[in-house]
């Protein structure tokens, strides 16, 4: 049986583009397991501009990231919907892997100098692996 790995990556802004990239991020992660990557699916029957329907995709979306064993997150910043996703998948304890947008693995020990992605990201990955940095003085003051 193999593994279901949840793929997470924009949809919003240039949506040609962005799910030609979730296709190419799915092929990736068919190599390790099942590739689950809602958008590229929902996108089909749901328009992602209209409010409801993007309510709907995410809700279902983070209905299939539950039965998941992994997600692997693809850009170079996050969104509100990667955001939810994240958070969701820490609360679950589903494991995590972090990916800039050309599919490079991002290393928590190279993070500080990796100039590729945005604050938010480094931020949300920093605190995946590092969580109790944000109670420590030094946390305190770099903010």
């Amino acid at each position: 049986m193999y593994d279901m790995i949840y793929v997470a990556s924009p949809l919003r802004g240039d949506i040609k583009a962005n799910l030609k990239n979730a296709a190419k991020y799915s092929e990736k992660v068919s190599y390790d397991g099942i590739p689950i990557c809602p958008h590229l699916y929902f996108s089909t029957f749901l328009d992602d501009t209209y409010p409801g329907d993007r309510r709907k995709g995410m809700w279902m979306g983070q209905d299939l990231l539950k039965r998941c064993t992994e997600m692997r997150v693809f850009t170079d910043e996050v969104t509100e919907g990667i955001i939810a996703e994240i958070k969701l998948a820490k609360e679950l304890n589903i494991p995590i892997k972090f990916f800039d947008a050309d599919m490079h693995l991002i290393e928590y020990d190279a993070l500080i100098i990796n100039n590729r992605i945005g604050p938010g990201y480094k931020k949300i990955i920093e605190d995946y692996y590092n969580p109790k940095c944000n109670e420590c003085p030094v946390r305190r003051k770099r903010l």
